[in-house]
């Protein structure tokens, strides 16, 4: 009996021991049990996360002689981590609240203050909403996140203005790194890092059109769409695909590019008086235009790419770093013709930063700083345009990301570089 008990829990006893025969052994010097945790949340696609956590792993080892495994929590685009932190944090500050002051309950007017950016509370209101905003601000209420990565300027600002990001150090740790020849505070219309460094742009993104080679020959005026306004024709009726701007970052900064682009034509042609009204109603009317071409509105930018390679939509817009890798990929697949292709819109992008934020009450606040300086290192910087398997370059994909840093544009890293003719300075 005992016998064929035996070999009936044996298939179920291997099946048990196999993680801990793969499972990799820790680095010498250290025990497994020494590991530390970064928590990031982030919208960056896995061949991102994969890139910057192994490579953050390595060097946190050489700097500490301690392991550290970085924890990415992805829930979606940047809209849908904005409104989880928001939550997270109303949550775990209303617990404080409750906590300190018992005799007065949370309420409506209380959510709404402790974090409002536009409420800056004089020292004689002695409110309990003025108090709460004054608490928030001083506190180290956390929840249980280190690093905000990824979006836009537009959203790491905002949720800096609330409280939400708290200044990162670097310009006291290292302010050789913030200096106009290396990092500039503003560019090209945008701040590539908060003033108060509540957040850090970590490397430029651009936006543009993806469309697909083959499904354009399907159509009577097969041109390339080389301009927003192009996707509003009436060609592309139910052949597009657009990400959704509530969710995703990169889609509002798409649309807000439109928009620009629009009111810019229409200041040019009318002047300023009446241009930006009549640019403001032309936009929103290509906007319209565009949505109404759509055949799909993905959850994700990223998602965007993927559909037009796979010839579910004829184009797209799309953050530059989807499309090229997209691009890059498809032209391996389908040796050296990719079924999707990207272009910038003519006079219709720009070069935006996008960020990463240390969170108020991060719960490791020394390694999330440790993750910050690494990224605006050289080395760091590297990773996000080098090719694959060069000096300092990523282990397996080309990330092709422009760095933030001025001083990675020089001979000596663009002979590295995946593309070595793009320079946004």
């Amino acid at each position: 009996m005992w016998k064929r008990a035996f070999w009936a829990a044996l298939p179920m006893g291997l099946l048990l021991l196999i993680p801990l025969w793969l499972r990799p052994s820790a680095p010498e010097g250290v025990t497994s049990e020494a590991a530390e945790q970064l928590i990031i949340i982030t919208p960056h696609n896995e061949t991102v996360r994969y890139e910057f956590a192994q490579a953050f792993e390595a060097y946190y080892r050489e700097k500490t002689g301690k392991v550290i495994r970085v924890d990415y929590r992805n829930v979606g685009g940047t809209s849908d981590i904005v409104r989880l932190i928001a939550d997270r944090y109303e949550a775990e500050f209303r617990r404080e609240w409750e906590k300190n002051h018992p005799d007065q309950p949370w309420n409506a007017e209380l959510a709404a203050a402790f974090s409002n950016q536009r409420f800056t509370p004089s020292a004689s209101d002695q409110s309990a909403a003025a108090q709460a905003r004054r608490e928030f601000l001083q506190s180290d209420a956390g929840i249980g996140i280190d690093l905000f990565w990824g979006g836009g300027t537009y959203d790491h600002g905002k949720q800096a203005r609330r409280g939400f990001g708290v200044n990162g150090g670097v310009g006291q740790r290292h302010p050789e790194i913030l200096q106009e020849s290396v990092i500039p505070q503003h560019w090209g219309g945008d701040d590539f890092y908060d003033r108060e460094e509540r957040y850090y742009g970590a490397c430029l993104s651009s936006f543009g059109i993806c469309y697909n080679p083959d499904r354009l020959q399907e159509l009577a005026d097969p041109s390339i769409p080389d301009s927003w306004h192009a996707l509003g024709e009436g060609r592309f009726f139910n052949l597009l695909v657009v990400a959704d701007p509530t969710k995703s970052g990169s889609a509002n900064k798409c649309f807000e590019s439109i928009l620009q682009q629009c009111i810019g034509e229409a200041v040019a042609k009318h002047g300023e008086k009446t241009g930006v009204g009549i640019g403001w109603a032309e936009g929103f009317n290509l906007i319209k235009r565009i949505v109404a071409n759509s055949r799909m509105l993905t959850d994700s930018a990223s998602k965007v790419p993927r559909e037009i390679s796979a010839g579910n939509a004829a184009a797209g817009m799309a953050i530059d770093t989807y499309g090229l890798t997209e691009q890059d990929w498809s032209e391996i697949l389908f040796y050296g013709n990719p079924s999707i292709r990207y272009v910038p819109p003519r006079g219709g992008t720009a070069v935006s930063a996008d960020p990463i934020q240390l969170l108020r009450g991060a719960p490791n606040r020394k390694a999330a700083e440790m993750f910050i300086d690494y990224l605006l290192s050289v080395e760091g910087q590297k990773l996000w345009d080098f090719r694959a398997g060069t000096p300092g370059g990523p282990k397996q994909t080309a990330l092709r990301r422009p760095p933030i840093r001025k001083d990675l544009y020089t001979p000596e890293h663009l002979q590295y570089s995946a593309d070595p003719d793009y320079n946004p300075y």
